[in-house]
């Protein structure tokens, strides 16, 4: 019933989701790129996909990240906006930051309530070490949007990649939400929450095709309230990576496979309130494979990973469904050759269906 129940309440959200306007703001919600930052590799249970940083368990080095991705609407169609990946290793490392931005231009084909189809073009330039890169690379891509919630939408996309380390092929699922035009409301937004609601963070679907390399991930989760304070928090991640560099009389293949799975629970110290104080537990699981031939045998390995994990935060509301969430994190690995800890402050976005 419930599932029903879901699947009505999305055609709901169809039925009273707007097109976009002139003024709207868009924000991006990206798992992986804070993700792969935050040494989480596939285990979902970080929720750094706008940035922070990130201690190892003795504190002698870091790192301090940022990830936001923001789109304006200058008229009905046409969307202009940028990603920026901020990175600053600080310690032992401290000499190796580097900055990088990606402005693109989209235009909407279709711009519908129920469904948004768009074009669009991407560039990118970067600072590392001193150095000024780019553009070396333009992008061109084109989307597809349906309704997710008020104010959200997500859809298919596919992207091809000219230029840079060579010509690549990228498919994947992007999530993004739309904050309309007013930066403040005439209200404060409140968080309210109740039995059987849906709370989404950032989620990742994607692939990536090169000549030589080749990529596939999915990290997914989401926070299911058992009442109106206490949630529950499965996640699933998995990843596969190859790279063939073979040439004439010569093989070089690796392989690299990832599953994991995670369970957390959050409770709710305050509710019905602008800003939502939170405590947080979880467990998660991930188990690797690798396999190497480099023509004078295979090499092949796995191992087992196990993950416990506890932060606290807090969510300042923009809109009722729409929520910044910030907070330490402790994570401590364990399990075949791994025994380490890391200490983070992890910031993101979350949103309700």
């Amino acid at each position: 019933m419930r599932f029903f129940g879901l699947i009505l309440s999305l055609l709901v959200t169809a039925s009273v989701s707007a097109q976009i306007q002139r003024g709207d703001r868009f924000l991006s919600v990206d798992g992986r790129a804070g993700a792969s930052l935050t040494g989480a590799s596939v285990t979902p249970l970080v929720s750094g996909d706008l940035g922070g940083i990130v201690l190892p368990g003795t504190f002698s080095e870091g790192l301090a990240y940022a990830t936001p991705a923001y789109g304006l609407a200058l008229t009905d169609r046409l969307i202009v906006g940028g990603s920026l990946t901020a990175v600053h290793p600080f310690g032992s490392r401290s000499d190796i930051g580097s900055i990088g931005l990606s402005p693109y231009l989209r235009y909407y084909g279709i711009n519908r309530a129920q469904l948004g189809v768009y074009g669009q073009v991407m560039t990118g330039l970067g600072y590392r070490n001193g150095d000024l890169t780019g553009p070396d690379a333009v992008t061109v891509g084109a989307g597809l949007q349906l309704p997710l919630a008020v104010g959200a939408r997500f859809g298919p996309s596919v992207d091809y990649v000219i230029g840079g380390a060579g010509n690549t092929l990228e498919l994947g699922i992007r999530v993004e939400l739309i904050l309309g035009r007013n930066n403040r409301l005439q209200e404060a937004a409140v968080g309210s929450f109740s039995k059987g609601a849906i709370m989404l963070g950032s989620q990742f679907v994607g692939a990536v095709v090169r000549e030589d390399v080749s990529s596939a991930g999915v990290v997914v989760g989401g926070h299911y309230f058992l009442t109106d304070r206490l949630t529950a928090a499965p996640t699933i991640g998995m990843e596969g990576y190859q790279t063939d560099f073979s040439r004439p009389n010569v093989t070089r293949i690796t392989t690299l496979r990832n599953y994991a799975v995670g369970l957390s629970s959050r409770y709710y110290l305050t509710t019905e309130r602008h800003l939502l104080w939170f405590a947080e537990a979880g467990v998660g699981y991930q188990t690797n494979y690798s396999r190497r031939d480099f023509g004078n045998g295979e090499i092949r390995s796995s191992s087992d990973v196990f993950l416990l994990t506890a932060s606290a935060g807090g969510q300042l509301f923009i809109r009722d469904n729409v929520a910044l969430e910030a907070g330490p994190q402790f994570r401590r690995f364990f399990g075949d050759g791994v025994n380490y800890s890391l200490f983070s402050l992890n910031g993101g976005i979350r949103f309700l269906l």
